[in-house]
């Protein structure tokens, strides 16, 4: 009998092939509720990866933290980028990175959550960039 990781691998790199896209990820500096910065101890770079974006939505969030008012955003349906982990292999993903895909000029996303899945992906969680 099969093992089910296999099945699942197998899968996953037929979607990859099929729909499968280029991506740049530029890594930023987030500070509690400061606008995120490049961060100039990180280089960008691209990978592959399946970048779903429908029905995405998002709700705006706002208050106040010690006295300084606050935006922010949550998000009310995932958009996600899914990258097979070796091509991840020595990048220092991190929280509040941007994603840039490279076919759809002016389309950027913030990773908001990552997730390492069981058949050998990451899983980002993003948020379309206004």
């Amino acid at each position: 009998m099969a093992d089910w990781r296999d099945l699942a691998a197998a899968v996953d790199a037929a979607v990859q092939r099929q729909f499968g896209e280029r991506v740049r990820i530029v890594p930023r500096r987030v500070d509690g509720f400061d606008v995120p910065q490049p961060d100039p101890a990180r280089e960008p770079f691209e990978v592959a990866g399946v970048l779903g974006t429908l029905n995405d939505m998002a709700m705006g969030l706002s208050g106040d933290h010690a006295g300084s008012p606050f935006r922010g955003r949550i998000a009310l349906q995932n958009v996600a980028l899914h990258v097979k982990l070796g091509d991840l292999a020595g990048k220092d993903v991190q929280l509040g990175d941007l994603v840039e895909p490279m076919d759809r000029p002016g389309e950027s996303f913030e990773i908001n959550r990552i997730v390492n899945e069981a058949a050998g992906f990451t899983m980002f969680s993003l948020l379309r960039v206004d």
